[in-house]
């Protein structure tokens, strides 16, 4: 299914007040992929005060000085790699303006090292933008690094809708509780001013002379390029993924999380089986998701050397009902917002082409009743309400 970036632009521009309400996985992913990049840069000096020259040199590899996020949304990572590389600049890209001003507003008082760009990361990276090469990224083998001494691809297996009873919860556990809308830590006012946006083929030079070019809103290499929960909207991940290798400066790292397909196969598992009962053809609802394999395949086919470490994650949350918790996920714009009924933009909300529903056309009340029923019947928390599952991959490549 192939995103429309507009729509997409469209619909995190409208919820991006309201986005970290909805996204307590999203949260935990940004903590835990920090937890991994830490693990690569032991003594990176925070708060050491030491000079770059000093900092740069302190860790087995070379510590970040420029960092780039792809998809930063309201600016939780953000924050992160400001805090834990505070010699480090940044810069962000989005499509979505309303979530750089997100981002703007939470960078605080360091927002001074981050540089905010708007526009499409795939365009962007690949533009044929002069790369920088060097022996580090000459032809070699890939290796991967997995937990509990596994070499293999894990869990990728689980591909399409898995039998529920293969998707035990394990790992870190949420509630749904946890997705109304507290006000999220680490939010900070935002500041008198207005926010500098480099947009997608309007750079800015110093002075305020307007560059005309689509990749000059990228610079030729990076320490250190991060993404969360971004890298499921792509249309080719694996030209993508390529581009960002090719970005990475010698002794580079690429850290990234994602979602994987048992996510939410709970709701593919419900729709199937309403549509089984009432004599309709199946179709998909909401967003196809990559297995690791895949992923896994991504990041390998090139020529680069370098280490793959692969982690994955189950999260189970519960929800009151189901309409709850598909509420939340438009919201969210995690990528499996459907268009309901009850009007040109259904009871939720959202337009009937929004970009997870790919044009279809809104859903039946017949249909949404029945796999309202199923879900109920196959997935029920008891007291908790419905479980939903979040399947989370986590890669960290070095070349």
């Amino acid at each position: 299914m192939k995103m429309d970036k507009t729509l997409i632009r469209k619909h995190f521009d409208r919820h991006a007040h309201e986005y970290d309400h909805y996204t307590v996985v999203q949260k935990q992913m940004v903590r835990r992929l920090m937890t991994l990049l830490k693990e690569q840069y032991p003594n990176e000096g925070r708060g050491s005060g030491a000079p770059e020259s000093v900092v740069r040199h302190q860790a087995n590899f070379a510590v970040p000085m420029s960092i780039l996020e792809i998809g930063c949304g309201t600016g939780r990572l953000t924050a992160e790699l400001l805090e834990a590389f505070p010699h480090a600049r940044i810069t962000v890209l989005d499509l979505s303006e309303r979530m750089l001003e997100e981002t703007r507003r939470r960078a605080g008082p360091h927002a001074d090292r981050v540089r905010f760009v708007t526009g499409d990361a795939e365009r962007l990276l690949c533009t044929g933008h002069p790369l920088r090469r060097s022996g580090a990224h000459a032809h070699g083998q890939l290796h991967e690094d997995c937990p509990d001494g596994r070499t293999g691809a894990g869990r990728e297996g689980l591909r399409g809708r898995p039998d529920k009873t293969d998707m035990q919860q394990e790992g870190e556990r949420g509630h749904g509780a946890g997705c109304t809308g507290s006000k999220q830590e680490g939010d900070h006012e935002r500041p008198d001013g207005q926010i500098g946006i480099e947009r997608e083929g309007t750079q800015r030079e110093a002075g305020g002379a307007a560059v005309d070019s689509v990749s000059a809103a990228l610079d030729a290499s990076y320490d250190l390029i991060a993404s969360s929960a971004t890298f499921q909207w792509l249309n080719d991940p694996f030209a993508t993924m390529q581009a960002c290798l090719k970005r990475l400066a010698p002794s580079g790292v690429l850290a990234f999380a994602t979602f994987g397909p048992a996510t939410f196969h709970e709701l593919h598992y419900a729709f199937a089986a309403a549509e089984k009962e009432l004599g309709l053809p199946y179709r998909p609802h909401g967003q196809a998701y990559l297995s690791a394999a895949d992923w896994k395949r991504a990041v390998m086919s090139g020529s680069w050397s370098g280490r793959l470490q692969w982690r994955e994650e189950l999260h189970s949350l519960f929800y009151p009902t189901v309409r709850t918790f598909l509420r939340h996920v438009q919201r969210a714009g995690a990528g499996n917002a459907l268009a309901l009924p009850g009007g040109p933009e259904g009871d939720a909300g959202e337009p009937a082409n929004h970009p997870a529903a790919a044009g279809s056309p809104p859903l039946s009340r017949k249909l949404l009743t029945a796999m309202e029923q199923a879900y109920r019947d196959n997935f029920s928390g008891g007291d908790q309400g419905i479980r939903v599952t979040y399947e989370v991959f986590y890669g960290l490549v070095r070349v």
